[in-house]
C-alpha cells in the first residue's frame, strides 16, 4: 500500500505501530557478507580446525558452526553475548545458515568454555592467521602493545595491578601483536592484571612462530614494558632489525648530557626538538647497543633552558631522525586496539569463566581480521573505513526477505543512500569468483 504524504503546517502526525512485517530484518548487508566468508571458504577452514573437539554427531549446532555465527555475529555489531539473542530468528541470518533458529546466548556461552586449554584455543589463533593471510605483504612490522581493561564483578583470571585509570580494581591486561603495514591482528593473548607487559618476553617468540612462511619481518617497535636484554636476544638472534622505547633513567640522561651531540631537527608547539646517537650499555645489558637520543627544549624562566627526553635502543643504521620518526608511526597501533574496542568490543568480558572471556578475545579477532580482508578484496585500494562506517553503510541496513516461485529476494529500500558502493561490492566479489 502507498502511503501519501500531507503536508499540515504546524500539525505533527500521528503514526500507529502494528507488528506484521514478515521477512523483516535489520542486517541486509549480511547477505553480502556471507557470501563473502563462504566465498574465501571461512566456513570451512573453521572446520577444519575444530574437527579434533567437535561435539557429538547429533547435536544441532556443531562447534564449527557456532564459532562462524559467534565471527559473523562480531563483524555485524553484536559486542556481548547476549545481543546474539536478539538475532535467534533473524529471517535472513536463518535462511543463510539454512536452520530455523539459531544458538540462543546461553549456547554460545556453553560453547565458549569448551576452549579451556592451549590446544584449544589455537585452533582459533590458527582461523585469525588464516585471515590476517589475505591481507599480509612480503614484509611485515610488528607493533606489540598491552591494554589494561578494568572489570567488575568476580571474574576468574582478573587481578589487581597496573591500572591508570581504576586504582585498585581487579583487571585483564590482553597484549596484541599487529602488522603496522596491513593492520592485520597477528596474535591476542589474554592475561591477568598483574602482570607486566614485558614479563613474558617468550610472547614475542610465539608471535615469531606464528608468522606466515614466506612473510618477512622488516622490523618490530615496541614501547618501555618490553625493554630488557631477553627481548633483545630474540630479536638480535633471528637477527630482525628493531626500535624499543627506553624508560628514561638518571643513568640514561646524564649519558645524553655528557657524550651525545644534538641537532635541532623542527619545532614542536613553539619548542625546538633536537636529536642525537650514541653507544650506550645498561647495567643488565651484556652490550653496548645504539641508542636514539631525542629532546624536547623549551624556555624555562627568563634564560635558562629545560629539556624533556626520550630515548629508543635501536639496530637501524639509519640517521637519528629517521628512527625517531619510524618509532613514532607506531601510534598507528593505538589506532588499531581502539578499533578493536569501538568497533569488535574487545574490552568486553561477558563470562565469569576465564575460558570463556579469552576464546572470545580471540574470536574477536577473527572477527576484525575478516573485515579487514572483506574491505581488501572488494573495496576501492584507496579506501579504509572503520567498521563503524561498514556497517552504517554495508552491513546494518533494512531489509525485507520474501519467497515467490522458490526464489528468495532480499528487498532493500529504494531510497538507500548507499547503493552504489554496495553493488560494487557485489560486482568484485562476483569477480573474484571468477
Amino acid at each position: 500500500m502507498q502511503v501519501k504524504h500531507t503536508t499540515h503546517p504546524g500539525r505533527k502526525a500521528t503514526i500507529q505501530e502494528t507488528f506484521d512485517l514478515q521477512g523483516a530484518t535489520p542486517f541486509g548487508g549480511a547477505n553480502l557478507l556471507l557470501d563473502y566468508s563462504r566465498h574465501i571458504g571461512l566456513d570451512r577452514k573453521i572446520m577444519a580446525e575444530t574437527v579434533p573437539f567437535e561435539k557429538r554427531s547429533n547435536a544441532v549446532f556443531p562447534l564449527h558452526q557456532v564459532v562462524e555465527y559467534l565471527v559473523l555475529g562480531r563483524v555485524l555489531g553484536l559486542s556481548r553475548i547476549s545481543t546474539f539473542g536478539l538475532t535467534e530468528a533473524d529471517p535472513l541470518l536463518c535462511c543463510k545458515w539454512g536452520v530455523d533458529g539459531l544458538p540462543d546466548p546461553t549456547l554460545l556461552y556453553y560453547d565458549l568454555r569448551r576452549f579451556d586449554s592451549e590446544e584449544k584455543r589455537q585452533v582459533l589463533r590458527n582461523v585469525s592467521l588464516w585471515a590476517a593471510q589475505r591481507r599480509l605483504g612480503d614484509g611485515i612490522i610488528l607493533d606489540i602493545d598491552t591494554s589494561v581493561e578494568t572489570v567488575y564483578g568476580h571474574l576468574e583470571g582478573a587481578a589487581v595491578g597496573y591500572n591508570p585509570e581504576k586504582r585498585g580494581r581487579p583487571s585483564f591486561q590482553p597484549i596484541f601483536a599487529f602488522d603496522g603495514v596491513s593492520r592485520a591482528l597477528l596474535r591476542a593473548e589474554l592475561r591477568p592484571g598483574n602482570m607486566t607487559a614485558g614479563s613474558d618476553p617468550e610472547f614475542l617468540a610465539r608471535v615469531l612462530a606464528d608468522v606466515p612462511e614466506g612473510v618477512r619481518v622488516i622490523g618490530v617497535r615496541i614501547d618501555r614494558g618490553f625493554q630488557g636484554e631477553a627481548t633483545y636476544t630474540i630479536l638480535e638472534g633471528r637477527d630482525i632489525p628493531y626500535a624499543n622505547k627506553l624508560k628514561m633513567t638518571r643513568a640514561l640522561k646524564d649519558y645524553a648530557d655528557q657524550h651525545v651531540v644534538f641537532r635541532p631537527i623542527g619545532e614542536v608547539d613553539g619548542d625546538i626538538l633536537e636529536v642525537g646517537a650514541g653507544r650506550y650499555q645498561a647495567g643488565t645489558w651484556t652490550k653496548a647497543r645504539r641508542v636514539i637520543f631525542v629532546r624536547k627544549r623549551s624556555q624555562d624562566g627568563l634564560f635558562a633552558y629545560a629539556y624533556d627526553y626520550q630515548a629508543i635502543v635501536t639496530t637501524y643504521d639509519w640517521d637519528p631522525e629517521d628512527v625517531f620518526h619510524f618509532y613514532n608511526h607506531r601510534c598507528t597501533q593505538e589506532t588499531m586496539i581502539r578499533e578493536g574496542k569501538e568497533g569488535f568490543g574487545i574490552d568486553v568480558f561477558s563470562s565469569m569463566d576465564f575460558a570463556a572471556n579469552y576464546a572470545d578475545l580471540l574470536i574477536k579477532g577473527i572477527a576484525y581480521n575478516v573485515s579487514l580482508a572483506f574491505q581488501k578484496d572488494l573495496l576501492p585500494q584507496e579506501r579504509h573505513w572503520t567498521i563503524q562506517t561498514l556497517r552504517r553503510l554495508v552491513f546494518v541496513i533494512p531489509a525485507v526477505l520474501s519467497r515467490h516461485a522458490r526464489t528468495l529476494t532480499l528487498h532493500l529500500a529504494a531510497q538507500f543512500a548507499a547503493q552504489s558502493p554496495l553493488l560494487a561490492m557485489r560486482k568484485r566479489l562476483v569477480a573474484l569468483r571468477c
